[in-house]
This record gives C-alpha cells, structure tokens and sequence, in this order.
C-alpha cells in the first residue's frame, strides 16, 4: 500500500508512482498528480472528462449581418467539458484546433482560451472564397490536439470524442462581391426607370459618372441628391427598378453594395 509521506500534512500530493495492493497483490498503481492523501485517506481520479451531446457549439460572431458572414468577419465556437481542464501548449507552441466545416473546405478554429475551465473558445476569421449558404457545420470528433494536450486537472487526457453539429443557418457565409451584370438605360434624361441586374443582393445605386466613387460606395450618400439614387436588388433582377426622377441627364452607373 502507499506510505503516507508526511505526517505533519493533512493533504499531501504524491511524487512518486503508487501501487495499491490487495492481500500482497497490485491492483493497479498511479503516477502523480492522479491522486491525493487526505488524512491518511487515498482518493485516485482516473476519470478523464468527457464532451457530452450538444457540448461543442457556435457561440457568436464578430461582423455579421442578418446571419451572415462575411470576409474578414470572425466566428467563435466553444467545446464543453464536464470538468475543468488545462491546455498545455505542445513542441513548438502546438495549441488545439476545432475543425469547421464552411462549404466544401474544412477549416481550422484556433484555440483562444479557457484552460483551467470546463470550456474552451476557438475562432475562426473568415476569408475571401470561404463561402456556405447552408450554415457553417461542426463534423463529429473535430477536436484535434495537433500536437498539443487537453487533461483535466488531475493530469488525465481529456476524451475527445463529440457528435456532429449539423450546418447552422445563423452562420451563413458570402464572400462574393455583389456586382453589375447589366445596366439598361446608361444614358438618362432626368426622367423614367434604368433596369438594373445584379449578382446577389443588395443595394444598387445609380451614380452620375461625374462623380468619383470612393473605395466605399456609401461615400455615393455624401454627393448632391440630383446625382444618384438607389433601390434595392434581389439576385438577378431589381426588386424594382431604379427611378431616375430628380437625376440631372448625363450618362450614368451603377454600383451594387
């Protein structure tokens, strides 16, 4: 059985392997820290932590609109254990990745923080072409250690295993650039409709082609009223198309945001 190495301490912390023994035979021995001398009581933990059902999530993101992400927008997911566990970093500084899947591609959340809690956060920033009109989906077991550690606090390795997440419709992502597929009615007398085509949708402003447009088309609101006007676009064809009333005659075009 195991001495108790101190009697003047009433918790003590083994340094050393253990072997407990029943009538003069091991039945299984620990190393430190998986057990703890309380008294002169040996409590061993051998229980590693578990991911439960529903326990790895999306848990917000940083940039959407309505739903949807965009390049340059971050998603954060979370993954649950059912006790405290520590995230020692591995050779080289390898830290856990959650994998998600964005469309086609899968794709590595990188670990941000909670060690020493029972959850832990890994984000993604998404990037141009990651794009997944379904949702963003976490496939089962996409928790990989990549050369890191995941234990609980007596030093057991965590169970990593976890049920899928199906594609999430508050985690949509678009990447694409909205653009102008065709402008009917370029050149305009001040009165009527242009018939505009879009890629997908958005806002579609018809700009005098006097004025300069910035890198931000919403820089078109700060020009004279006379000079633009805009309408909102479903993919393919106008909502409704964008009157041309109070627009001085000259020639026109049009940008989608």
């Amino acid at each position: 059985m195991c001495a108790r190495p101190h009697a003047a301490a009433s918790t003590t912390r083994a340094r050393r392997s253990c072997a407990l023994l029943l009538h003069g035979r091991s039945v299984f021995s620990v190393a430190y820290p998986a057990w703890t001398l309380n008294d002169g009581v040996l409590t061993v933990d051998t229980v590693a932590p578990a991911i439960g059902i529903d326990q790895v999530t999306l848990a917000g993101a940083q940039g959407a609109i309505d739903g949807w992400l965009n390049a340059g927008d971050t998603v954060t997911a979370t993954v649950r254990f059912d006790s405290d566990v520590v995230v020692p970093a591995g050779p080289g500084g390898a830290m856990p990745v959650l994998m998600l899947d964005v469309g086609a591609l899968r794709l590595p959340a990188q670990y941000v923080g909670g060690s020493g809690s029972s959850t832990l956060t890994f984000r993604l920033q998404v990037a141009a072409g990651q794009d997944d009109p379904s949702g963003i989906r976490i496939a089962a077991d996409s928790l990989a250690l990549q050369g890191g550690t995941i234990r609980d606090l007596a030093g057991n390795d965590a169970r990593l295993q976890h049920p899928q997440r199906a594609d999430d419709a508050a985690y949509r992502v678009d990447t694409r650039v909205p653009t102008v597929e065709s402008l009917v009615g370029g050149v305009l007398s001040g009165t009527g409709q242009a018939l505009v085509q879009v890629s997908e949708p958005g806002t579609v402003y018809l700009v005098r082609d006097s004025v300069k447009v910035a890198a931000d088309p919403l820089s078109i609101r700060a020009e004279p009223q006379n000079l633009w006007n805009e309408a909102q676009a479903v993919e393919g064809a106008l909502s409704g198309p964008v009157s041309t009333a109070g627009l001085l005659p000259g020639t026109y075009k049009a940008y989608v945001v």
